[in-house]
């Protein structure tokens, strides 16, 4: 069973909107499979398209939940 990562909102922890994500254009991320072509959610910004490093932990506390901040997400979204 596969976990995922609490979705925690910099409006809502910090005050302040998290800057557009710098992997994706508006959480999608497009490529071509062969002839077709195809699109995923972001994994950087779990397809918000918002994405900032937790200024607390700095992203060294992913997975572990030990940040209070993000709850070991690593970013904010």
């Amino acid at each position: 069973m596969l976990s995922t990562l609490p979705r925690n909102e910099a409006i809502t922890i910090l005050g302040i909107q998290a800057p557009p994500c710098g992997e994706c254009e508006e959480g999608v991320l497009y490529y071509c499979d062969g002839p077709y072509a195809a699109a995923r959610e972001c994994e950087t910004c779990q397809g918000t398209g918002k994405h900032l490093e937790c200024p607390h932990c700095l992203g060294g506390t992913i997975g572990d939940g030990d940040c209070s901040t993000c709850d070991g997400a690593g970013a904010l979204y």
